[in-house]
C-alpha cells in the first residue's frame, strides 16, 4: 500500500501541485486580509465609543462644577466673615493687655490664641490677624486710652457708637443655609471625584486600544504567508520540471508550516477579539 502511494506521490504534476498551493494560499491570505479589516472597523468603533464616554464625562464634570459655583461663593464670604469676626473678638478681649510700647507680633498673639482657655479663639486665621493688628490698630488703641484719662470721663462716651442688634431667627436661617450648602458641596465634590476617576481608567483604556490598534505584527504575518504561500510557489512555476520536481516536498513544508502559523495568530486574535467585545457590553449594560 505504501509503496503504492508513493508511487502516486511521484506521479503527481508539479506544476498543477505550485498551482494549486498557490491559489489555496492566495484564499488564505484574502481571509487575513477581512479578518484585518474586520479587526481595524471594530478597534474603531471601540475607540470612538471610549472617547464619547469621556467626552460626556468630562461635560458633567464642568456642570457639576458650576452648579456650586455661587454656593461656593456665598459659603466662603459668610467664612471670610466669621475669620473676621473671631479675630476682632479676640483683639477686643486682650486688647489692655497690649503693651504699645513693645507690642507683640501677630504670631505671638496666634500662640497666645491657641492657649486661650476659649476654644473659639484656637484657629484664628492667620492672614485676617495680619491684616486687622497693623499699626493703625495699635495707633487706634493708644488714641482710646488717651481718652480714658480726659477730666470728668468724657472718653468713656462715643455718641457715634451703637451695640449692633442681631435677630436670632435671620441668624438661624443663615446658619441653616449655611450647613445646607456645604452638605451640598461635599455631596457635589464627591461625585466629581469619582467622574475624575472614572475619566483617568477611561483614558488608560483609551490608550490601550489604540496601542492594539498597531497593525503592524498583522501585516508582517500577511506578508510573509504571501511570499511563501503564493510567491514561492509561482516562482517555482517559473523553473525546469526537475527542481520543480525535486523540491515538492521542501515547498509544501514551508507552506504548510505558514499556514500553521496564521491559523495560530487568527485563533489568539479571534480570542481577543471576543474578549474585547464582551468587555464593551459589559460596560453599556
Amino acid at each position: 500500500m505504501s509503496e503504492i502511494i508513493w508511487n502516486l506521490i511521484q506521479t503527481v504534476d508539479p506544476n498543477w501541485l505550485y498551482s494549486s498551493i498557490s491559489q489555496c494560499s492566495a484564499a488564505i491570505v484574502g481571509l487575513m486580509g477581512a479578518f484585518l479589516t474586520t479587526k481595524l472597523i471594530n478597534q474603531k468603533s471601540i475607540i470612538k465609543n471610549i472617547e464619547t464616554q469621556i467626552k460626556e464625562t468630562k461635560a458633567k464634570t464642568e456642570f457639576l462644577k458650576e452648579s456650586i459655583k455661587d454656593k461656593e461663593s456665598w459659603v466662603k464670604r459668610v467664612d471670610e466673615e466669621e475669620d473676621l469676626q473671631e479675630v476682632k473678638d479676640f483683639l477686643k478681649e486682650i486688647e489692655e493687655e497690649i503693651d504699645l510700647n513693645n507690642p507683640p507680633s501677630a504670631n505671638e498673639l496666634l500662640k497666645k490664641a491657641n492657649e486661650s482657655e476659649n476654644e473659639y479663639f484656637h484657629n484664628l486665621n492667620k492672614k485676617v490677624l495680619e491684616e486687622i493688628y497693623n499699626d493703625e490698630y495699635l495707633e487706634s488703641i493708644r488714641d482710646r486710652r488717651a481718652k480714658r484719662n480726659l477730666p470728668f470721663g468724657l472718653g468713656q462716651f462715643n455718641l457715634f457708637e451703637f451695640p449692633v442688634l442681631t435677630n436670632p431667627q435671620i441668624s438661624g436661617i443663615k446658619w441653616d443655609r449655611y450647613r445646607k450648602y456645604n452638605d451640598e458641596i461635599n455631596s457635589i465634590y464627591a461625585e466629581i471625584k469619582y467622574l475624575e476617576n472614572i475619566i483617568k481608567n477611561k483614558e488608560n483604556e483609551l490608550n490601550v486600544e489604540k496601542a492594539g490598534m498597531d497593525l503592524k505584527k498583522t501585516f508582517i504575518y500577511l506578508a510573509g504567508f504571501s511570499i511563501l504561500g503564493v510567491f514561492l510557489p509561482l516562482f517555482m512555476l517559473t523553473l525546469n520540471h526537475e527542481i520543480m520536481f525535486s523540491s515538492r516536498f521542501v515547498i509544501l513544508g514551508i507552506v504548510l508550516l505558514g499556514w500553521l502559523g496564521i491559523l495560530l495568530y487568527l485563533i489568539n486574535e479571534i480570542s481577543l477579539l471576543k474578549g474585547s467585545e464582551a468587555k464593551d457590553e459589559k460596560i453599556y449594560h
